[in-house]
């Protein structure tokens, strides 16, 4: 068994590494910007979450960028309409979107795996190029696939479950309405974590080659996680603790450089000069852009250094000891040195 120093260490030494890893290797971040969509972390939520909330509060953004032309549902509809054969002109759009769909899930899934392989050749001391990245991911295609679609299934069916009973209990109201509200609440936030870190623990599994089926990766997944669980769960929570610390400097820092532009903003407003006021509000648009898309391949390289490392140690069989273990355990001893 590992010591409580040594367990400590371990875990700064984990997010030391994983910071370092996705710093060096700026490289992986072509494949973490892409992995991220498939949920492999949960890096794009909160990213995305505050930079809508940065964009919200630039002036005149929506007049000044012309958001109002952007092509949605009604543009659709009214091609759909004008067309002389409506039904194929939404065949021909419903293969374009599944065309796209499909075009879209290759990259993510393929971005994936050459994320995990990239930084398990990093973790190794070795050092795969982009091109060695994807053969590894193409290799393990298919498996990777299945473990994304059988996660994302997971998901839904968990969010409809716990989903329906949360709007029957919040209808309900009440004291037994509120606590069965409460304890669905921590179900379906259980079952997410559960589900998120078996899916991690499958992928990363499957591009290591232990496993060669969708069935064994999972299986492999959940084998590790139910023999680890409080180790992984303090783990997830120092991920996300070092994942929201990162965002908070980065919108820190995107603050202060947003300064310049909305002074800029401000005296084209003022002498009502439009154009000047739309190409600097394309600028700091794009600029949000790049910092919350840098941000986020930077996050997704991270999690992956941090969840392959700890996914490697209990492929050795090294004994971890969880902080809250041995806390409790700590003052179970001290309880029985008192009363001895």
């Amino acid at each position: 068994m590992t010591n409580q120093n040594d367990t400590v260490s371990f875990h700064r030494r984990l997010i030391r590494q994983g910071l370092t890893v996705s710093w060096k290797h700026k490289h992986l971040w072509i494949f973490g910007f892409f992995a991220a969509f498939s949920g492999f972390g949960g890096v794009f939520e909160p990213v995305f979450q505050f930079n809508d909330r940065i964009i919200g509060t630039v002036p005149f953004h929506g007049e000044y960028l012309g958001i109002g032309f952007m092509p949605g549902l009604g543009v659709f509809r009214s091609l759909v309409g004008l067309s002389l054969s409506p039904w194929m002109s939404v065949a021909v759009f419903g293969l374009l979107f599944l065309i796209g769909l499909a075009v879209a899930a290759v990259a993510v899934v393929m971005a994936l795996g050459a994320t995990v392989s990239g930084t398990k050749a990093v973790s190794e001391g070795r050092d795969l190029g982009f091109s060695e990245s994807l053969k590894g991911a193409a290799g393990k295609f298919w498996t990777l696939l299945g473990i994304v679609v059988a996660v994302k299934a997971i998901s839904l069916v968990s969010v409809l479950v716990t989903g329906i009973s949360l709007v029957n209990f919040r209808e309900i109201g009440g004291p037994i309405g509120g606590m069965f509200f409460l304890l669905s609440f921590l179900t379906f936030l259980t079952l997410a974590v559960v589900v998120a870190i078996v899916g991690i623990y499958a992928v990363t599994a499957a591009v290591d080659g232990r496993t060669v089926s969708v069935r064994e990766a999972i299986r492999d997944g959940w084998r590790t996680f139910a023999g680890n669980w409080l180790v992984s769960l303090e783990a997830g929570a120092l991920v996300l603790a070092t994942q929201f610390v990162l965002i908070l400097l980065v919108i820190g820092a995107v603050a202060v450089a947003m300064v310049p532009f909305f002074v800029l903003m401000l005296l084209a407003l003022y002498f009502d000069l439009v154009i000047m006021g739309t190409a600097i509000a394309i600028l700091a648009s794009v600029a949000v852009v790049m910092a919350m898309c840098l941000t986020a391949s930077f996050l997704t390289v991270f999690q992956v250094s941090v969840w392959w490392q700890l996914w490697r140690e209990f492929g050795h069989g090294r004994g971890l000891i969880a902080g809250l273990e041995r806390h409790v355990g700590s003052l179970l001893k001290r309880l029985r040195i008192r009363r001895g």
